[in-house]
């Protein structure tokens, strides 16, 4: 659903409004979850600022997201996920269960990720790769390298500061290895 004002001249035009995906679905197969209940809703203006609101159920969790981004010179952004119980992961190797808890800030060039990310439970079962099976490269294949990138682009520099926290009950056998958090 869409509601949208498009204002202004043909060459600088202002567009304000909202967008909202409500009661949608999504499979992740590299993950091996199905989100559901998916609700995003962005408004604002996209040359001064957005708002994003979104939600998601995987398992018995859900996860939540909100970010606000100040668009044109002065680029801000800040966002937060939480969540509880979410299912992050689940194939034949792992299923991991987290509750995320995380605060991002964009100012310029400078960000920060901090906050906590809660494993409540996880059962890491990694599973021997036949390595008759692995897909190789070919003979005549060329590796050149990373593209170069634009040398005008300034990188971004980031600090991180986030804790992983194991619960109890997180599992871990493969490889001759067997272990839990006691």
């Amino acid at each position: 659903r869409a509601d949208m004002r498009l204002s202004g001249q043909v060459e600088a035009p202002q567009v304000e409004g909202q967008l909202q995906l409500a009661e949608a679905a999504a499979s992740i197969d590299a993950a091996g979850i199905d989100l559901r209940d998916v609700e995003v809703t962005v408004s604002g203006d996209p040359t001064a600022s957005l708002q994003l609101k979104a939600r998601a159920r995987s398992g018995d969790g859900e996860l939540q997201a909100t970010a606000t981004a100040q668009l044109g010179e002065q680029q801000r952004v800040e966002a937060r996920v939480s969540g509880e119980r979410f299912l992050a992961y689940n194939t034949d190797d792992a299923r991991v269960v987290v509750t995320p808890d995380l605060q991002f800030r964009l100012d310029g060039r400078q960000a920060t990720l901090e906050g906590a990310v809660r494993v409540p439970s996880a059962d890491i079962t990694p599973q021997k790769r036949d390595s008759e099976s692995l897909v190789r490269a070919s003979d005549d294949e060329l590796i050149i390298g990373p593209r170069a990138r634009d040398q005008a682009a300034e990188p971004i520099l980031l600090s991180a500061t986030v804790d992983l926290v194991l619960g109890e009950e997180v599992h871990f056998e493969g490889f001759g290895l067997r272990s839990r958090i006691d």
